[in-house]
């Protein structure tokens, strides 16, 4: 017996890990699977089977096709910007300057921030007479923007808020990445005479890729799955047709309508689009560099 246990003290040592990931995550993500060919409803019932009809309805219903361009309009609207900015950012604060800590934490405070917290004072920022937006817009010499009323400004307003709290996660990993650059490149590309462009074209860029690899893949995953508190507490009548999002359909039909089953096929057909494009984003660095995920 002690030389079985020797012989196999490895397996024995992973063997709880191994408990733990079947009970919590491979479960209930077969089971998961199993209620969205149901039609469930989280009462003393048995779930009835389906088969493929709650598919099928998803796939069929208009207000999921139109949702989903919502979600893929705000998704990559808002992640094109944000690794644009968040590495011009991250580029500036990597030079030395007096102050730069100050302006580094005042960048990261969106971080710390609650989602709900972030809707409120947005709702509050583009108060469409009182609001922040709409005074700078005034002091500038342009006509005030009707920010959740206009259908054509909903989601572009969306898109602010998504960039403002997102873009310093983009700034640290960048920032992260240039960490590593020893000074001494620099001060050879000074000797030699390279501009500030140049330092930047031939050096900072080639440093920040693997990076940047892993923000564009990792972004690219979470696309389906973004921005439901700030876009369910924004919403109203008036900016639900063109505002509502994956996430919040979900809810509406899960939860609010008591479609459960439904609402999870809905959630299961959301991860497979996101897996989707997350082995497509790693398939394209791969194509063209060598720092991909796998």
């Amino acid at each position: 017996m002690k030389k079985w246990a020797e012989k196999h003290s490895y397996d024995l040592m992973i063997a709880p890990l191994m408990v733990f990931l079947v009970l919590m995550v491979a479960f209930p993500l077969i089971y998961t699977v199993y209620l969205s060919f149901t039609n469930w409803n989280m009462g003393a019932l048995a779930p009835k089977w389906l088969g493929l009809k709650n598919y099928i309805d998803v796939l069929t219903d208009s207000q999921f096709w139109s949702d989903t361009g919502h979600t893929l309009y705000l998704a990559f609207g808002s992640v094109a910007i944000e690794l644009v900015l968040g590495t011009g950012i991250a580029i500036v604060l990597n030079r030395p300057f007096a102050g730069k800590n100050f302006i580094k934490t005042l960048f990261l405070l969106p971080m710390v921030a609650t989602p709900i917290a972030v809707g409120m004072v947005w709702q509050l920022i583009y108060e469409p007479t009182l609001g922040v937006a709409n005074y700078l817009l005034k002091f500038l010499g342009i006509e005030p923007v009707m920010w959740l009323i206009d259908t054509n400004m909903v989601m572009k307003s969306m898109i602010i808020i998504e960039v403002w709290e997102w873009t310093p996660m983009v700034m640290l990993i960048v920032l992260a990445g240039l960490a590593g650059m020893p000074q001494d490149v620099f001060e050879a590309a000074k000797v030699d005479g390279a501009n500030r462009f140049q330092k930047i074209r031939h050096i900072d860029f080639p440093t920040i890729v693997p990076s940047m690899t892993t923000l564009l893949i990792l972004r690219f995953a979470s696309v389906m799955s973004v921005g439901f508190e700030k876009v369910y507490l924004m919403q109203d009548t008036v900016n639900y047709s063109v505002s509502n999002v994956i996430s919040t359909y979900v809810y509406e039909v899960g939860l609010v309508g008591g479609q459960y089953s439904f609402s999870t096929a809905v959630g299961l057909f959301n991860s497979v689009v996101s897996f989707t494009l997350l082995v497509t984003a790693n398939l394209i660095v791969r194509r063209f560099s060598d720092y991909s995920l796998w």
